[in-house]
């Protein structure tokens, strides 16, 4: 459903445009007649400088191929996998080496032939066998194309036998095969093209010959055309506009890897043009990995079943050229078509619908173990038209498992929604909830809080960059609704809110969500067993000032394990794990964890000491009362907990070698060797030093 980041090709205007932030909003309808799908009037053949306009909500105005009442997305999140060479400083060197790797890609050329076959792996080698079965035909009727993405194309389509007999579904069909290398126009002496760049969303013109559209597409791509750059090209949404008439286009050759683009014909101003009205290739399996995305997608799929806000799956089936996925349909439209159609925002009480539905859904994949990486507004479906649909997260395709202790390392996600510790390479759950923040930063302004024209420009934003909350609407929106933003858009992670704390956050508790399971509990109290005595005296004085919205939180987690008399041990967090379990969560081992909480089993803990183990000290300093919690927890350790410390111990307790004695001193009150308040706060983050001995051991 979503679409590749790739560059923006231009064309001269003398326009000049605001080339800010560009807001989320309907598309106006200008004084006069523009060029096809454009905002701007662009003079193609004599100008050879480029201004693009930037619009994030334009829409095409002419036929699409979705089924009637069920609008495309008039705008798209630049997608999935970042390919292209970057300047210095964004971490593009490491991004595109890991997906050549990935891939199978070879470093481009750098002489001007392009290669042609065979880019990656021979895929006569790869075994496209999955062992689905192979009547599709004979139980769903296909129809027509209600969406297309980075991973295949979706189709409606209606069961002929069994339980979805006469029932409208989704069908998602992934290609297997490739077919060709270059795209070919041929039958036109000249070509206008109308570009849209996915990246800023603006739209140029090019005139060119047929001889010169491949250099074009490399120009506009920066990768050569070989086969082992599809997926980039999967974001490209092109126009292309012959001056004379066409009376049947598949004979005219439109062509790129293999797919005969349809062309819609439509009476303009008394001129007949033939409309490319989009140009979106398939994710071909072409590679090994691309064989496993395909595979896993479906085991998530199947995996991952029972919560009310996941599209349900039902079948997958395969033939000797494609996988089709069938699952419920969607009719409701794309949660981006919402926003716009509402004037490019929602109304606070709005937002706060679609937010807690969203965070319901993520912290059931989290707690199954399954982080979704891409999760972007075009990938949330309303079921109907009506205005209180449900929504359902779709598109599993970037999706992995994951354990409760593992970090990730491979790139993957959409520009605008990538967290900060994805671009370096070591990421885990918390990468999504930054995702869920950029949204709701989109739903209550309408535009993004990291923007660029170019990729390599939004992965500086987002790096570097904080969100703009004085600007207008932010004035006339609630603290609350604030707090609850910056504290998802925290670039530590650690500081982040987890999907089952955020649903319990002041900004949503009027809503009264349902609080599931938190595995972010069974991490910490597993950390706070294997403790020594004196840190866990430092956090049960920690847990002492903790105010009266961090411990709703903690009541109902607590809650949850279903406390006998009061307490609970390993059994009651054994028990509260096995009542979630499905086979997403067999498969991500999160049931791993309990045996690294074994010091429980002869343990049981009343809600106060629950509450010393299951806080983090780094959530905690994101909240604007820090200083206030910690010098009232530091008082109370001074009552209960604090003594005497030497520097080798507070080292030992540290996991720190010698070389950190001097740092460590600073920690520890001359007067009478205990510690300090620095000291204190220092001591409950756990601070490593680099350069310890014991560091790299």
């Amino acid at each position: 459903m979503g679409q590749c980041c790739s560059r923006g090709a231009y064309a001269g205007g003398s326009t000049v445009f605001d080339r800010s932030n560009p807001p989320l909003q309907p598309p106006e309808t200008p004084p006069e007649t523009p060029p096809p799908n454009g905002t701007v009037a662009v003079d193609a053949v004599n100008s050879a400088k480029a201004t693009p306009a930037t619009s994030f909500s334009d829409t095409s105005p002419w036929q699409t191929t979705y089924p009637a009442g069920l609008p495309p997305s008039p705008a798209r999140t630049p997608r999935k996998r970042f390919k292209f060479p970057f300047p210095p400083p964004s971490p593009a060197r490491p991004i595109i080496s890991a997906i050549r790797k990935r891939q199978g890609q070879p470093k481009p050329p750098k002489e001007g032939t392009i290669p042609e076959e065979n880019g990656g792996e021979d895929e006569g080698n790869l075994d496209k066998n999955f062992g689905y079965p192979k009547n599709f035909p004979a139980k769903y009727e296909l129809g027509k194309e209600v969406g297309r993405g980075h991973f295949g194309h979706t189709c409606w389509a209606k069961g002929k036998k069994g339980e979805l007999k006469n029932q409208p579904v989704a069908v998602k069909i992934i290609s297997k095969a490739k077919h060709g290398t270059y795209m070919q126009l041929l039958l036109c002496p000249v070509v206008l093209i109308w570009v849209v760049d996915p990246i800023s969303l603006t739209r140029s013109i090019v005139v060119l010959l047929p001889s010169v559209l491949p250099v074009m597409y490399e120009a506009f791509l920066g990768l050569p055309i070989v086969q082992s750059s599809v997926r980039p090209c999967s974001c490209m949404r092109m126009e292309v506009i012959q001056a004379e008439e066409l009376v049947n286009v598949e004979s005219s050759g439109i062509m790129f890897m293999g797919n005969t683009l349809g062309i819609e014909r439509r009476e303009q101003q008394a001129k007949n043009l033939a409309i490319v009205s989009k140009l979106c290739i398939p994710c071909l399996m072409t590679t090994a990995i691309s064989i496993e995305d395909v595979r896993r997608e479906v085991t998530i799929l199947k995996a991952l079943s029972g919560h009310k806000n996941l599209v349900k799956f039902y079948d997958a089936f395969e033939d000797a050229n494609n996988v089709y996925v069938v699952m419920e349909l969607c009719e409701g439209g794309e949660l981006l078509d919402r926003i716009l159609s509402r004037g490019g925002r929602y109304t606070e009480e709005d937002a706060k619908t679609v937010v807690a539905q969203i965070l319901s859904v993520v912290a059931y994949c989290h707690l199954q173990g399954v982080v979704h990486r891409d999760l972007k507004p075009e990938n949330f479906l309303f079921t109907t038209k009506s205005e209180d649909a449900p929504m359902k997260v779709i598109d599993f395709g970037l999706s992995d498992f994951i354990r409760p202790d593992q970090r990730l390392n491979d790139i993957v996600g959409s520009a605008y929604y990538v967290a900060p510790e994805v671009l370096h390479r070591s990421y885990s759950l918390e990468a999504d909830m930054w995702s869920v923040g950029v949204i709701t930063y989109i739903l209550l302004c309408g535009s993004r809080p990291f923007w660029a024209r170019t990729e390599s420009g939004i992965f500086r934003s987002v790096l570097r960059a904080d969100p703009n909350f004085d600007d207008a609407p932010w004035p006339g929106v609630s603290a609350e609704a604030k707090d609850f933003v910056r504290r998802l858009l925290n670039k530590d992670h650690r500081k982040r809110m987890t999907a089952a704390q955020a649903l319990t956050h002041p900004w949503l508790q009027v809503k009264n969500c349902i609080v599931p399971l938190d595995i972010l509990i069974y991490k910490l109290v597993k950390s706070y067993v294997r403790a020594t005595p004196l840190k866990r005296a430092a956090f049960m004085a920690l847990s002492k000032a903790l105010t009266e919205d961090e411990l709703i939180y903690l009541r109902a987690q607590f809650s949850l394990l279903e406390p006998k008399n009061g307490r609970v041990s390993l059994d009651n967090f054994t028990k509260a794990l096995t009542k979630n379990v499905t086979d997403a969560m067999k498969e991500s081992r999160v049931a791993d964890i309990l045996n690294l909480m074994e010091p429980l089993y002869y343990k049981h803990m009343d809600f106060e000491e629950f509450c010393a183990a299951a806080i983090s000290t780094y959530q905690l300093e994101a909240l604007e009362g820090w200083e206030d919690i910690a010098n009232t927890a530091f008082q109370y350790f001074e009552d209960d907990g604090n003594r005497r410390v030497s520097v080798a111990e507070l080292a030992q307790e540290l996991n720190l070698g010698p070389s950190a004695y001097n740092l460590l001193k600073d920690w520890i009150r001359s007067s009478d060797g205990r510690l300090s308040f620095l000291g204190y706060t220092k001591f409950l983050h756990g601070v490593t030093i680099r350069s310890s001995n014991t560091r790299h051991q």
